[in-house]
């Protein structure tokens, strides 16, 4: 976002035209054949970042049991952000200011320990 806006400024003090929208687009295609697209999503998204900021943080969230998990991992493989981590003992704990509530892990959860519950509640 910086480097966009300084491009602008600097395109605009010297009066110089260049097709910024088409170097933009063409950088970008390059970046992402390159890295993982949870890299641009997580840590480049202005739109996230936007987000971050403005929002205000949720009374729920995922999460998972501790003492009814099994360890099977498939929450983990199926999650989109690679938001679920696992603990010490092998079982998983999601991030919740990660998570996109998509409820996949949930789904996948042979123990039925997901779930989308008040912050507080442990």
């Amino acid at each position: 976002v910086l480097l966009f806006l300084g491009t602008m400024v600097a395109l605009r003090v010297l009066g110089k035209q260049l097709p910024v929208f088409l170097i933009i687009t063409v950088i970008g295609v390059a970046f992402m054949t390159v890295f993982d697209e949870e890299l641009f999503h997580k840590y480049l998204c202005p739109y996230g970042t936007i987000l971050s900021f403005s929002s205000k943080p949720s009374r729920y969230v995922m999460k998972v049991d501790t003492e009814e998990c099994i360890a099977c991992g498939r929450c983990q493989k199926v999650c989109p952000t690679d938001t679920i981590e696992t603990l010490n003992s092998g079982k998983r704990q999601i991030k919740d200011k990660e998570c996109l509530k998509c409820f996949e892990c949930q789904e996948v959860c042979p123990a039925d320990c997901i779930g989308y519950r008040k912050k507080s509640e442990e």
